[in-house]
């Protein structure tokens, strides 16, 4: 069984109709059992439902919205995270594959046709035990989960417009401590911490070393000139090597990156989408880590560690960059030595050996921090 997800709204009807196509025409080919979508039951916003009872082959469900406190970021988040939950309980096997996305993404059909019928190809972690000797943690997941893509330079900055994976493996990204953590995560600016928690919860009780990192986001944000004086500051830095190395295993053990090929997936977002209401769906702006597929890949270097960690935007399009790092060798002084070193102290982090180099970093953050506003000025 195989199942199709929708949650959400878009209030653009034409590009509702372009991103339920693929599913509603591989329900019709016997590829896809199910497509459902399940959003909100409000009065407010039944007009962007409409489009999907058009079509038979979608199962519409309404569910009442919850009852959220907190800041727009945080309800936001809540909002996603519950909806997602809800839609998972309709399906009654936790092992059935699941593809969810928003109704603002469109996607190529041949490309999910084929992650469908290749499932059982890529659901499997690569084994690296033949040159790496140490037992790391096991992943979370039963199987790995197919996202568009993710950051190497910002752990757990993942793509969660749509995924794939196994039904019980996706409740794991609606877990409602996540829901908790997002009220005291960072501050006002650190709206891609809802991107980060989703993915980071499964994985804190092995990996302990995102713990402050995500109490800690705002000194992390996304903002582009922030993010300049955070490279070389972390560049230098052995503790956000260690950081960096452990998303790069957790991306390599439990995710199957994958972007396609260029004009395989596109996100509008709900912004776009509303301003852009009375536009044809081809004249709506495609979001920017979709526009240039193919130069985000050769920006990857494969084999490399240290030049993609510290670009302003370190995307991984494809599984290369991180399968290479622990298949090797790596070029450009980041050692076969560094990287055993550095796992062997990921698995004993619980002992306090990163502690001095934890606090040394988190201080150059919060001093770094508290100077950004007189340097943006």
């Amino acid at each position: 069984m195989t199942t199709a997800i929708v949650t959400g709204f878009t209030v653009h009807g034409p590009l509702m109709r372009e991103s339920f196509a693929p599913l509603v025409s591989l329900r019709r080919a016997g590829v896809l059992d199910r497509v459902l979508y399940v959003t909100w039951d409000i009065s407010e916003i039944d007009a962007y439902v409409a489009p999907a009872l058009e079509w038979p082959e979608v199962e519409v469900v309404r569910i009442p919205p919850p009852q959220v406190k907190g800041t727009p970021r945080c309800k936001g988040f809540i909002y996603q995270s519950r909806n997602l939950a809800a839609a998972l309980k309709l399906v009654a096997d936790p092992g059935e594959l699941v593809f969810k996305m928003r109704p603002d993404f469109l996607i190529d059909e041949a490309f999910l046709a084929d992650k469908i019928a290749n499932f059982d190809r890529w659901r499997v972690a690569p084994d690296f035990s033949h040159r790496i000797p140490i037992a790391m943690p096991p992943s979370p997941f039963k199987a790995r989960i197919w996202v568009p893509w993710a950051d190497a330079s910002a752990p757990f900055f993942i793509e969660d417009a749509a995924f794939m994976g196994l039904a019980g493996d996706l409740a794991l990204l609606a877990n409602p401590v996540a829901d908790e953590m997002v009220l005291y995560c960072g501050d006002a600016d650190s709206v891609n911490v809802a991107h980060v928690l989703r993915f980071a919860i499964p994985f804190l009780a092995d990996y302990p070393i995102f713990t402050r990192y995500l109490t800690e986001f705002h000194l992390f944000r996304m903002e582009q000139r922030y993010r300049v004086t955070l490279a070389p500051l972390s560049a230098n830095d052995p503790y956000f090597w260690h950081m960096a190395v452990a998303s790069a295993w957790i991306l390599a053990t439990s995710f199957h990156v994958d972007c396609g090929r260029q004009g395989q997936l596109h996100l509008v977002g709900s912004a776009t989408a509303l301003q852009g209401i009375n536009l044809p769906v081809n004249d709506l702006l495609t979001y920017v880590i979709y526009k240039d597929v193919e130069i985000w890949r050769k920006l990857e270097e494969p084999g490399t560690f240290l030049p993609l960690l510290f670009r302003l935007g370190g995307r991984l399009m494809d599984d290369d960059w991180q399968y290479r790092l622990f298949s090797g060798p790596v070029e450009q002084g980041f050692t076969y030595e560094n990287l055993l070193a550095i796992l062997q102290n990921l698995n004993r982090y619980r002992t306090g050996v990163l502690s001095a180099l934890e606090n040394t970093y988190y201080d150059a953050l919060k001093a770094n921090y508290r100077e950004f506003p007189q340097q943006a000025a």
